[in-house]
């Protein structure tokens, strides 16, 4: 796909600062920051998603995950944890899971009118 918005590599959502740590393919590792210093608070590991365009951005665009995201037991696409191994280990195996395919999911902004779509495409 091209002329994705890439996520930025600092950034702030819900008053936590986030910093890149890792990325691979559509795999990222971030450390949260503490408010007032660079001290690593935790990290977290998720499968990058795409946002279609609307018509208030409309381009697509990496999406950060949103607190629902995360801790899915089967639908395993966001963790955070503070322990640097047992992130190393969620990142690794993410990159295993979207090793050799392109995996792409589309969110619609307003899932009532559009809903969420999947596009699967093998390399």
């Amino acid at each position: 796909m091209k002329n994705v918005k890439q996520l930025r590599i600092e950034l702030t959502k819900n008053g936590q600062r986030y910093r890149l740590h890792k990325r691979k393919d559509h795999v990222a590792m971030y450390h949260v920051l503490a408010t007032y210093s660079d001290r690593v608070n935790h990290i977290e590991v998720f499968r990058i998603t795409i946002k279609k365009p609307t018509k208030y951005c409309p381009q697509y665009r990496e999406y950060f995950p949103s607190n629902e995201d995360f801790g899915r037991l089967y639908d395993s696409r966001a963790f955070c944890g503070a322990n640097k191994f047992e992130a190393e280990n969620w990142f690794a195996q993410l990159v295993r899971k979207t090793e050799g395919n392109e995996v792409i999911k589309l969110k619609a902004q307003d899932s009532s009118s559009e809903g969420d779509s999947s596009v699967s495409k093998a390399s």
